[in-house]
């Protein structure tokens, strides 16, 4: 929901993911040289797109595929592998050499609260596998073993529970040894779930990466033909399902900032879709298919209409950042408190950060002419001596909340980011603006 607004490189990474494992099938099948270069390319692409742990999803899926259909770990040790290994890591050398002027050939840089910190080891290691055994720089305590599991209920709506079907059918052929036209999928979807699953840093955005791999094991079940209890099944998951989008639209159209025409004409465009839809003759499977289609076209028709107008709305680092290039042109900006990468990216004026500063930092802030604040209990211990220039409304949470949706509870689940300058002598201090 929230890459409508954010930069998000999930996407890029689909992609890369899907088209790499593409390439090394056709290599493996047609054994053309050309289509391992390509693959490599796709691998080195998503490697110095979000760091060495997309490596799991490829070779995880071509691992798992592999090693079904030939049963024997020789596959593995083919000439074409060491080709690939040799591409991968020339590929990603510009990534490596500028990650080496960047950071380790400066030890002397402090990165963490520390010198000597090497960004080569930082891209191959610490950015993303010690997050997973809680190591490095970054450490969270907390995480939830089935935080995917309910996560996909949503963000893979309506086809979350055909998808667990479809990962029960594939997980009972292998146990009784079936014949498989293909695991890439399962494969790659299995173990970057569980990758993600025992992570402690969990967010619902991670996941999107590997729904090329579940959009297609959906698709195969919907395409072949369902035994009795599969049909029964999937029949009563997507009735139910199509039910509830029915239910949720209603709900929140009730508090939403609509006309009561506006809202029910949406209700009667999507009941009268349905209604074509299921009154046609054909396939009751198919007629399920195009109906949970219709709930989901409906559903987020809502939320771009909506919903994420109203997110951007009450994105300040966005709104700050803008306002800032408008009054402040090039003037420089002091960043109290954590702020989004957007805002360095919207601001045009040079920048300083602190997310949590010290008391002798405060103390030096002293000439610091125009500020940003971004956490209340920074702005309390801030030196009062200044002029409030503007407030805004930002919204910070990564999923979105009943009560903000609700226009009338809707400021319970803001904060404010607090822009503020050095007073001259023709303007009036703002006292007590804390």
């Amino acid at each position: 929901m929230m890459s409508g607004t954010e930069g998000r490189i999930e996407p890029y990474l689909m992609c890369f993911i899907i088209g790499s494992i593409y390439h090394f099938d056709r290599g493996i099948s047609h054994n053309k040289i050309i289509d391992y270069v390509i693959g490599s390319t796709l691998v080195a692409a998503a490697i110095m797109t979000k760091g060495m742990f997309v490596i799991v999803p490829i070779f995880g899926a071509i691992g798992g595929h592999l090693l079904y259909q030939h049963r024997n770990i020789t596959v593995f040790f083919k000439w074409y592998w060491l080709l690939v290994a040799a591409l991968i890591c020339l590929f990603i050398l510009p990534e490596i050499y500028a990650l080496f002027i960047q950071f380790d050939s400066h030890p002397n840089k402090i990165i963490f609260g520390q010198k000597g910190i090497s960004g080569i080891k930082w891209f191959l290691w610490d950015s993303q596998f010690s997050r997973l055994i809680n190591t490095g720089p970054f450490t969270r305590h907390q995480g939830d073993y089935f935080f995917f599991i309910h996560t996909l209920l949503w963000a893979f709506f309506p086809w979350c529970f055909v998808l667990y079907y479809g990962f029960f059918q594939t997980l009972k052929k292998i146990f009784k040894k079936e014949a498989v036209v293909e695991l890439y999928t399962f494969s790659g979807g299995l173990f970057m779930f569980l990758l993600f699953s025992i992570s402690k840093f969990q967010l619902p955005h991670y996941i999107s990466i590997v729904f090329p791999f579940y959009a297609i094991i959906v698709a195969d079940i919907f395409y072949k033909p369902l035994n009795r209890l599969g049909k029964k099944l999937i029949v009563s998951l997507q009735t139910i399902q199509i039910s509830v989008v029915f239910l949720v639209l209603i709900s929140i159209l009730i508090i939403s900032s609509w006309s009561t025409i506006a809202c029910l004409l949406f209700l009667s465009l999507f009941v009268g879709a349905l209604l074509i839809n299921f009154r046609r003759p054909g396939n009751l499977i198919n007629k399920l298919l195009i109906g949970s289609g219709l709930a989901a076209i409906f559903l987020n028709a809502y939320m771009s209409l909506e919903v994420y107008p109203t997110i951007s709305s009450y994105r300040a680092d966005i709104q700050a950042a803008r306002y800032i290039n408008e009054h402040f042109q090039d003037q420089s900006v002091t960043v109290l408190g954590p702020v989004s990468y957007r805002f360095q990216f919207y601001c045009n004026s040079p920048i300083s950060k602190y997310w949590d500063p010290t008391i002798q930092e405060l103390q030096d802030l002293k000439k610091a002419s125009l500020i940003l604040c971004t956490d209340v209990d920074i702005l309390k211990r801030l030196d009062s001596n200044y002029v409030l220039v503007e407030s805004f409304d930002h919204y910070a949470s990564e999923t979105i909340s009943l009560a903000f949706l609700n226009p009338k509870s809707r400021s319970t689940q803001l904060v404010k980011y607090i822009l503020m300058k050095k007073p001259t002598t023709t303007s009036k201090k703002t006292e007590n603006y804390q």
